[in-house]
Protein backbone atom coordinates (compact mmCIF):
# COMPACT_ATOMS: atom_id res chain seq x y z
CA UNK A 1 0.00 0.00 0.00
CA UNK A 2 2.86 2.39 0.83
CA UNK A 3 4.65 1.84 -2.76
CA UNK A 4 1.47 2.65 -4.40
CA UNK A 5 0.09 5.24 -1.93
CA UNK A 6 3.22 7.09 -2.95
CA UNK A 7 3.06 6.38 -6.69
CA UNK A 8 -0.52 8.62 -6.67
CA UNK A 9 0.75 11.36 -4.09
CA UNK A 10 3.54 11.84 -7.15
CA UNK A 11 0.76 11.75 -9.46
CA UNK A 12 -1.32 14.38 -7.49
CA UNK A 13 1.68 17.00 -7.05
CA UNK A 14 2.60 16.98 -10.87
CA UNK A 15 -1.36 16.96 -11.45
CA UNK A 16 -1.16 20.36 -9.13
CA UNK A 17 1.98 21.96 -11.32
CA UNK A 18 -0.70 22.09 -14.33
CA UNK A 19 -3.30 23.24 -12.59
CA UNK A 20 -1.39 25.86 -11.29
CA UNK A 21 -0.25 26.58 -14.58
CA UNK A 22 -4.01 26.93 -16.35
CA UNK A 23 -4.79 28.54 -13.50
CA UNK A 24 -1.78 31.12 -13.68
CA UNK A 25 -1.03 31.40 -10.43
CA UNK A 26 2.56 33.23 -9.78
CA UNK A 27 5.33 30.68 -9.95
CA UNK A 28 8.55 32.35 -8.86
CA UNK A 29 12.03 30.77 -9.55
CA UNK A 30 12.52 29.85 -6.06
CA UNK A 31 8.92 27.69 -6.62
CA UNK A 32 11.05 25.52 -9.50
CA UNK A 33 14.11 25.60 -7.55
CA UNK A 34 12.31 23.72 -4.62
CA UNK A 35 10.62 21.52 -6.64
CA UNK A 36 13.46 20.12 -8.59
CA UNK A 37 15.38 20.13 -5.62
CA UNK A 38 12.55 17.43 -4.19
CA UNK A 39 9.22 19.72 -2.41
CA UNK A 40 6.84 18.33 -4.99
CA UNK A 41 4.05 19.93 -2.86
CA UNK A 42 5.25 23.33 -3.32
CA UNK A 43 2.65 23.77 -5.94
CA UNK A 44 -0.23 21.87 -3.75
CA UNK A 45 0.40 24.03 -1.16
CA UNK A 46 0.62 27.26 -3.41
CA UNK A 47 -3.08 26.18 -4.69
CA UNK A 48 -4.34 25.45 -0.82
CA UNK A 49 -3.41 29.24 -0.51
CA UNK A 50 -5.76 29.68 -3.47
CA UNK A 51 -8.63 28.64 -0.87
CA UNK A 52 -10.19 32.75 -0.74
CA UNK A 53 -14.04 32.63 -0.87
CA UNK A 54 -13.13 34.87 -3.97
CA UNK A 55 -11.11 32.99 -6.27
CA UNK A 56 -13.33 29.87 -5.89
CA UNK A 57 -15.77 31.21 -8.43
CA UNK A 58 -12.55 31.33 -10.82
CA UNK A 59 -11.67 27.44 -9.97
CA UNK A 60 -15.29 26.55 -11.25
CA UNK A 61 -15.55 28.68 -13.67
CA UNK A 62 -12.78 27.71 -15.57
CA UNK A 63 -13.63 24.01 -14.58
CA UNK A 64 -17.00 24.65 -17.05
CA UNK A 65 -14.94 26.50 -19.90
CA UNK A 66 -11.54 25.34 -20.13
CA UNK A 67 -11.43 21.21 -21.17
CA UNK A 68 -8.05 20.97 -20.27
CA UNK A 69 -8.58 22.07 -16.47
CA UNK A 70 -11.39 20.10 -16.24
CA UNK A 71 -9.66 17.11 -17.17
CA UNK A 72 -6.73 17.74 -15.03
CA UNK A 73 -9.04 18.69 -11.95
CA UNK A 74 -11.04 15.28 -12.62
CA UNK A 75 -7.99 13.15 -12.87
CA UNK A 76 -6.97 14.87 -9.73
CA UNK A 77 -10.19 14.07 -7.94
CA UNK A 78 -10.76 10.59 -9.19
CA UNK A 79 -7.17 10.03 -7.75
CA UNK A 80 -7.19 11.30 -4.25
CA UNK A 81 -10.37 9.31 -3.81
CA UNK A 82 -8.28 6.03 -5.12
CA UNK A 83 -6.13 6.65 -2.81
CA UNK A 84 -9.03 7.54 0.16
CA UNK A 85 -10.59 4.22 -0.98
CA UNK A 86 -7.43 2.28 -0.96
CA UNK A 87 -6.34 3.46 2.59
CA UNK A 88 -9.63 2.24 3.70
CA UNK A 89 -9.14 -1.22 2.55
CA UNK A 90 -6.65 -2.15 4.75
CA UNK A 91 -6.84 0.44 7.73
CA UNK A 92 -10.41 -0.20 9.71
CA UNK A 93 -9.75 2.02 11.99
CA UNK A 94 -9.81 5.28 9.72
CA UNK A 95 -6.22 6.65 10.76
CA UNK A 96 -4.62 6.48 7.15
CA UNK A 97 -7.90 8.53 5.42
CA UNK A 98 -8.04 10.65 8.47
CA UNK A 99 -4.10 11.43 7.69
CA UNK A 100 -4.42 11.81 4.26
CA UNK A 101 -7.65 14.21 4.31
CA UNK A 102 -5.89 16.37 6.35
CA UNK A 103 -2.71 16.52 4.74
CA UNK A 104 -2.05 18.62 1.73
CA UNK A 105 -3.93 17.03 -1.04
CA UNK A 106 -6.52 16.37 1.05
CA UNK A 107 -7.04 19.86 1.51
CA UNK A 108 -6.82 20.38 -1.84
CA UNK A 109 -9.47 17.79 -2.57
CA UNK A 110 -11.50 19.79 0.05
CA UNK A 111 -10.82 23.09 -2.18
CA UNK A 112 -11.56 21.51 -5.24
CA UNK A 113 -14.44 19.43 -4.72
CA UNK A 114 -15.61 23.09 -2.58
CA UNK A 115 -15.01 25.21 -5.93
CA UNK A 116 -17.20 22.55 -7.53
CA UNK A 117 -19.99 22.52 -5.25
CA UNK A 118 -19.22 18.52 -4.98
CA UNK A 119 -20.03 16.52 -1.97
CA UNK A 120 -16.79 15.86 0.27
Amino acid sequence: FMRTSSLIQESLQSIAVDITRILEISITEDDWKRYTKGDKGIFVRKLVGFRDKNKLPLIKQKFEKDSEFREYIDRFIAQYDNLLSKAAQGDHSGALAATFQTSDVGKLHTLLSKALGREI
